[in-house]
């Protein structure tokens, strides 16, 4: 009979320590996956950023060119 309750104790015992292990992976996994997003938010910001820079200097370029024609104009 003790060794009866000893196997079920020790059986419990594992299955508890299964979970345990079931639920730190699944709270590691779903760690890794707020990181990822963080990273694709941060990598979505500087990419707008960028292309706001891109049109910025397309937009002083195009004044540039126009401020030449312009001066040009009264040659």
């Amino acid at each position: 009979m003790l060794d009866n309750l000893e196997y079920e104790l020790d059986s419990e015992k594992d299955r508890l320590l299964a979970l345990l292990k079931s639920q730190q992976d699944g709270a590691i996994a779903e760690r890794m996956k707020q990181l990822e997003l963080a990273k694709l938010r941060r990598e979505k910001r500087m990419l707008k950023k960028e292309g706001e820079l891109d049109e910025a200097s397309a937009l002083i370029h195009l004044a540039n060119k126009n401020e030449e024609n312009r001066l040009a104009g009264y040659d």
